[in-house]
C-alpha cells in the first residue's frame, strides 16, 4: 500500500495537463517534469529501480535545502547592504 504522497506517481501522470498551482517554482516544474519522462522511459513506476530512485531523492533534497541556505545568505546580505547604505 502506498502512502498518499505517492498515488500520483503510481497511477502516472501528465505534467502538461494538470494546472500547476501558483505556488510551484520553475524548479519544482523541471523537476516534476523530470519525474515523469524518467517513468514514461522506464516503462512504468513499477519498472523504477528503488535503490537508485531513493538516491535521486536524497540528492534532490540536498541540493533543495543547499538552494535554500544560498537564498537565505544572499538575502541576508542584501538587507545587510540596505542597511548599511542607509547609514550613509
Amino acid at each position: 500500500m502506498l502512502s498518499h504522497g505517492q498515488v500520483t506517481m503510481e497511477r502516472g501522470f501528465s505534467v502538461n495537463k494538470q494546472v500547476p498551482g501558483e505556488n510551484l517554482s520553475r524548479e519544482s516544474l523541471r523537476a516534476q517534469r523530470l519525474i515523469s519522462d524518467t517513468m514514461r522511459k522506464a516503462g512504468g513506476p513499477l519498472e523504477i529501480i528503488i535503490n537508485e530512485m531513493m538516491t535521486y531523492a536524497c540528492s534532490a533534497r540536498h541540493k533543495y535545502h543547499a538552494y535554500l541556505d544560498k537564498k537565505r545568505a544572499e538575502e541576508k546580505d542584501e538587507r545587510k547592504t540596505k542597511k548599511e547604505r542607509n547609514r550613509s
